[in-house]
C-alpha cells in the first residue's frame, strides 16, 4: 500500500509540472549569477575544460576553480550543439567582469537581444531535479510523521512557495543543492531509527556532493559527524562518515593540486570580497538594529521600515540609498581589500573588534535569511516552530535533529555572509511541513491526529 501511495505522489508530480513546462514561460537567457554558470557549462561542453572565458568563447580558458565543479559539470551533459550556440552569444553579450577594479565591466562585446534563447535542454534537466526535491519533500514528511496527509501536502505547499519553480527556470546550483540535502535529511531520520555503517558512507558522499556543489558545505561536515556520534555514542560512525566524505572531495582536489600545486577546494578571492561586505554591515548602529528586523521582513517590511522611521535610519538597509551601509556601492572598501589575507581573517578582525555587534547583526541577517520564499516562508516558518514544538514535547525529536544541519547552515552564512534567502533553499522542506501543520491547526483537521497513528 505504501508504494501505491508513494507511485500516485510521483505521477501527481510529474503532471504538475509537465502543465508548469507547457504553460509557463519559456527560459530566458541566463542573467547575473547564472551567467557564471552558463560560461563553466560552455567551456566543459566545448573545450572540456572547467574554467571562465569572460565572453572570450573562441579559444578554450585557462582552468580554473573558482566555482565548485558539480553542478555545471552535469549540466553541461545536457547541452546541445543549438544550446551551446546560444550560450555563446550569450556569454558573448554579457558585461565582462575581468578587470581589475572589483564591480567595473568592460562592457558588452554584442547585445543581448541578439541572443536566441535555446535552453530547453538544460532547463529539463532542471525540472527533474525539482521533481526529485518535491519527492523527497514528501518521503522525508512521511518519514518523519508516519502521516499520509503530510507526504501528498508538504511537496504541494513546496511546489506553490514558487521557489523551486523559479530556480529551475534558471541555471543556479540550488536546483542540485536541494534534492541534495534532503536526501541528507532522510539518510539522518534512517540513522535515529537504526544507526549502519551504510548509512554512515552514505552521509558522508552526500555531504561531499554538497561541498561539491557549494564549497561552504564544508563546515557542514563536521556537524554532521557530530549528530551521528551523538546518537550512536560510538565513534565509528563519525569516522565511516568523515573518511566517505574526504574520498569523495579526492578527485576534484587532486585535480587543483596538479593545476595550481594547491591542495584546495577553490581558488578564487570572491570569499574575500563576501567577508568585506558582511563585515561592512557591523557599520549598523544599535539604533538601527532593531529596525533591520522590521525592514527584513518579507514584502511589506521595508515599507513599513520607510514610513515609520527616518533615511538616516532605514536607508541604512537599502542598496540605492545614500545612507546604506551595504559594501557594494562603497567601491573604497572593496580597493581596501588585502588579496593575501583569508575570508577567515577578515572575519575575524571583524569580530575581534566589536563582537558582540556582530552577534547581534548575525542574527539579524539569521532572520533575513530565513524567509525562503517571502511572506510564504513566514507562514512556513509559524507553522515549523509549531510542529517542532508538539514533536518535541512529546518526546519525538526526529524533527529536532533534521533541522540541526538547515539551522546551522543558516547561522554559518549569517556570520559570514550577506545571507540572501536563496542561500537558505534546504529550508524549503521544512517550511513547507510548517504549511502543513499550520493549515491543519487552523480548520482543526485530522492532520494533526494523523501523525505518528502508531502512537
Amino acid at each position: 500500500m505504501i508504494k501505491v501511495r508513494f507511485g500516485l505522489l510521483f505521477i501527481a508530480i510529474i503532471a504538475v509540472l509537465i502543465g508548469h513546462w507547457i504553460l509557463g514561460a519559456a527560459p530566458e537567457q541566463p542573467r547575473k549569477d547564472s551567467v557564471r554558470y552558463a560560461d563553466y557549462i560552455f567551456n566543459l561542453h566545448t573545450f572540456q575544460v572547467f574554467g571562465l572565458s569572460y565572453g572570450k568563447t573562441e579559444t578554450a580558458p585557462l582552468p580554473g576553480a573558482a566555482n565548485a565543479p558539480l553542478y555545471p559539470s552535469l549540466v553541461s551533459l545536457f547541452v546541445t550543439d543549438k544550446t551551446n550556440r546560444s550560450l555563446a552569444c550569450t556569454l558573448a553579450s554579457t558585461p565582462r567582469f575581468d578587470c581589475q577594479s572589483p564591480g567595473t565591466s568592460c562592457g558588452p562585446i554584442n547585445v543581448l537581444n541578439s541572443c536566441e534563447p535555446s535552453l530547453e535542454p538544460l532547463i529539463l534537466f532542471n525540472y527533474a531535479l525539482l521533481a526529485l526535491s518535491l519527492f523527497l519533500c514528501g518521503w522525508l514528511a512521511f518519514s518523519l510523521t508516519g502521516s499520509y496527509l503530510f507526504l501528498y501536502f508538504t511537496p504541494l505547499f513546496a511546489f506553490l512557495s514558487f521557489q523551486l519553480t523559479d530556480y529551475g527556470q534558471r541555471l543556479l546550483v540550488a536546483n542540485l543543492v536541494i534534492p541534495l540535502f534532503l536526501s541528507l535529511q532522510l539518510i539522518l531520520l534512517a540513522f535515529i531509527k537504526q544507526p549502519g555503517l551504510k548509512l554512515s558512507s552514505a552521509a558522508g558522499i552526500l555531504t561531499g556532493l554538497l561541498t561539491l556543489t557549494r564549497p561552504e558545505y564544508l563546515y557542514m561536515a563536521p556537524v554532521v559527524a557530530g549528530c551521528f556520534w551523538w546518537l550512536s555514542k560510538k565513534p565509528i560512525y563519525p569516522a565511516i562518515l568523515l573518511i566517505a566524505f574526504a574520498m569523495t572531495l579526492t578527485p576534484w582536489i587532486w585535480r587543483n593540486h596538479s593545476h595550481f600545486d594547491q591542495t584546495t577546494l577553490i581558488q578564487s578571492n570572491y570569499g574575500n570580497h563576501i567577508a568585506t561586505e558582511r563585515i561592512a554591515l557591523n557599520q549598523m548602529s544599535w539604533t538601527q538594529w532593531p529596525v533591520s528586523f522590521i525592514y527584513w521582513f518579507p514584502d511589506s517590511g521595508d515599507k513599513i521600515a520607510k514610513f515609520l522611521f527616518s533615511k538616516e535610519v532605514s536607508g541604512a538597509f537599502d542598496n540605492s540609498s545614500a545612507y546604506s551601509i551595504f559594501a557594494a556601492p562603497n567601491s573604497e572598501l572593496f580597493e581596501s581589500i588585502d588579496p593575501t589575507r583569508s575570508p577567515l581573517m577578515i572575519l575575524a578582525d571583524g569580530f575581534v573588534k566589536e563582537p558582540l555587534k556582530h552577534i547581534a547583526v548575525t542574527l539579524s541577517l539569521a532572520w533575513r535569511g530565513v524567509f525562503v520564499g517571502k511572506i510564504w516562508g513566514a507562514v512556513g516558518l509559524i507553522g515549523y516552530l509549531l510542529l517542532l514544538y508538539r514533536e518535541t514535547s512529546r518526546g519525538r525529536y526526529g524533527l529536532m535533529w533534521i533541522s540541526v544541519l538547515p539551522l546551522f547552515m543558516l547561522a554559518m552564512r549569517a556570520g559570514v555572509s550577506l545571507n540572501v534567502p536563496r542561500y537558505n533553499a534546504p529550508m524549503i522542506g521544512l517550511l513547507a511541513m510548517g504549511w502543513v501543520y499550520f493549515l491543519g491547526a487552523l480548520s482543526r483537521s485530522s492532520i494533526q491526529h494523523d501523525l505518528h497513528t502508531d502512537d
